[in-house]
């Protein structure tokens, strides 16, 4: 696209002269004075103003609701606090998050607007979600512009939305600090990320990322810290390095060399990534797309079984899926799966976690007739389930 010039981009440009300009006069004056109406400096802070007060309606506080297993047995509530944003004037809502692939519930709220949502679909590799809000006859959503072509380069100006710590309406300001990184997150390798230098924590992640042309170029996709084994090997690498270097003073010998890249400094551990909005762009269209066929349905809200529960349960492994739900007239229920009861296996699949088993049930055909093994205290029942379209 060809570039757009506007008010923040020139003040940007007069900023570094700006900043000389000011430094000139103070030290040329005595008494310091406040910058003029019209400086650099308080230009690019009112169009700053006027880019959040334009951006911030189209940001969306996303709240996901899970179901999690008690020794008891009964389901504990749990809300995790999300970002998204206005994808389309007629509800749909985009985020992102592995949270999303276990929701029991999922509650939107933009402006004035706060309902509960339907997941349309989650994106397995990267968890990016598309949402839709259900909105009256004549109600809309303000739509947040977007740029699938753009190319933010490190340096470019960015500004960050999202729900920092559940605080609505956070906005954060900093650089492209790198493009085209690669990280491992959640088992996966995503690549031709961005790098930021804004600051981003809990409550950031699906939050949009905005230029200075006031355009959507990438979705936050959270903070995340290096390898801890990388890290650790090379803290120790460097101890090492400290420790021949006074050897070698001590003996009158030069010290080993030490490559740079392996010394770690002060600060965060935790680098913010986003996914620019040429890679988001297909996903959610993917998604959008996928929403509008029939998919199969198991019915069942599941948690995995960690070791807590499996002895709780008297289980002799954590192997499969621990059912917190059946819900009402679903497969599951006509199956005769019943709440409490273990998924061990279904179909081919050996059930190892609740992702494993989500996945599996969205790329079967619907109506297949699938075998289910599962474990209800001691017992095991052999099943069968028709997954039905939701």
């Amino acid at each position: 696209m060809s570039a757009v010039h506007t008010p923040l981009r020139s003040a940007l440009a007069y900023l570094a002269a700006g900043v000389l300009l000011l430094a000139a006069a103070a030290t040329s004056s005595a008494q310091s004075e406040p910058p003029a109406p019209d400086s650099p400096l308080v230009s690019l802070d009112r169009e700053l103003q006027r880019l959040a007060a334009r951006l911030r309606p189209s940001v969306a506080e996303i709240t996901v609701v899970r179901l999690l297993a008690t020794p008891d047995g009964a389901p504990r509530r749990e809300a995790v606090v999300l970002s998204g944003f206005v994808w389309s004037a007629d509800g749909r809502v985009v985020s992102l998050g592995r949270v999303f692939e276990s929701a029991a519930e999922v509650y939107v709220r933009v402006g004035t607007i706060h309902r509960r949502a339907k997941i349309l679909g989650v994106d397995a590799h990267t968890a990016l979600t598309l949402l839709a809000l259900p909105l009256g006859p004549a109600e809309t959503l303000p739509v947040a512009p977007r740029d699938a072509a753009a190319r933010p380069q490190p340096g470019a100006f960015v500004l960050a939305f999202g729900n920092r710590y559940g605080l609505r309406g956070s906005v954060a300001f900093g650089l492209v600090a790198g493009a085209g990184r690669s990280i491992e997150a959640d088992g996966e390798r995503l690549q031709g990320l961005l790098q930021l230098s804004v600051p981003i924590g809990p409550g950031d992640p699906g939050g949009p990322v905005v230029d200075a042309r006031g355009t959507v170029i990438a979705v936050t996709g959270g903070a995340f810290a290096p390898d801890p084994l990388r890290t650790l090997a090379a803290r120790l690498q460097h101890a090492l390095s400290a420790l021949l270097g006074r050897l070698a003073r001590n003996a009158d010998r030069p010290s080993p060399a030490t490559r740079p890249e392996t010394l770690l400094a002060g600060g965060s551990d935790s680098t913010a990534y986003a996914l620019p909005m040429s890679a988001v762009e297909p996903i959610i269209e993917r998604l959008a797309r996928a929403a509008r066929e029939p998919h199969p349905w198991l019915g069942v809200q599941v948690i995995g079984l960690d070791p807590e529960l499996a002895r709780e349960l008297g289980a002799p492994s954590e192997r499969g899926v621990f059912v917190l739900r059946v819900l009402p007239g679903g497969p599951a229920e006509r199956a005769g799966i019943r709440a409490h009861d273990v998924i061990e296996r279904i179909g081919e699949l050996e059930v190892v976690d609740a992702h494993a088993l989500k996945r599996w049930v969205a790329a079967q055909s619907v109506g297949r007739r699938v075998a289910v093994r599962v474990r209800r205290g001691e017992e095991h029942r052999d099943l069968e389930v028709e997954l039905r379209p939701r």
